[in-house]
């Protein structure tokens, strides 16, 4: 299958070297950039998209439009569901994902995450590097787990939430939509979303609209 990813920032350079040695890689797609991205030609803008499916120029898609712009990605992947253009999702080899846990569309797991048993991830979900997501445990579509994110089992995470670099959530705690945590953050009580939370244990230091933004 033939791949176009659409962002060519970092987190595209990152998925363009995990992805290149297993599957025919393109170009990118971007609206900011023109000529090539990592050696391969940046085909186009956002605009572009449906039309170069319709004539050939790729056959699926990834996204690799970051946490800042979780609303973003959640436009994409719905056009992209429209339109009919597959995306992608992967597992780096060094992930382990349980055979009865369950991935929606265009996930990401990099590497040495864990997905354990009977969890749960909506479509688009990023785990980065080193994340844990435990048993009976579900994310909404578009999370996306910063390095080192550990969620206890029967953790519920509603739809557009980032979880920084290094949170821990104990079990059976449900965080509402688009909530956003810092970095270290131990969340040790459910709360409704649409929150930035900070500290171990968790307080809450922001509304978010609803959009996710302060």
């Amino acid at each position: 299958m033939s791949l176009c990813i659409i962002g060519a920032g970092d987190f595209g350079s990152l998925l363009f070297r995990q992805l290149r040695a297993r599957v025919e890689v393109v170009g990118f797609l971007d609206d900011t950039k023109s000529g090539t991205f990592e050696g391969v030609p940046i085909l186009g803008g956002l605009g572009d998209l449906d039309r170069l499916h319709r004539e050939g120029a790729f056959e699926e898609i990834v996204v690799a439009i970051g946490y800042h712009h979780l609303d973003f990605r959640a436009t994409l992947y719905a056009r992209a569901s429209a339109s009919g253009i597959p995306l992608r999702s992967f597992v780096h080899p060094t992930a382990y994902v349980a055979p009865d846990a369950r991935l929606g569309a265009g996930v990401i797991v990099l590497a040495g995450c864990t997905v354990d048993s009977r969890a749960a991830l909506g479509d688009g979900v990023v785990l980065q590097v080193g994340s844990t997501v435990a048993h009976d445990t579900m994310l909404g579509a578009q999370c996306f787990l910063g390095p080192g994110v550990c969620l206890a089992g029967y953790v519920s995470v509603g739809e557009q939430s980032f979880l920084g670099i290094g949170t821990v959530v104990i079990d059976h705690v449900t965080l509402g939509p688009r909530t956003h945590t810092g970095g270290g953050t131990v969340v040790t009580r459910s709360g409704s979303g649409h929150q930035l939370l900070v500290g171990a244990p968790a307080r809450v230091v922001r509304q978010l609209d609803a959009a996710g933004d302060a």
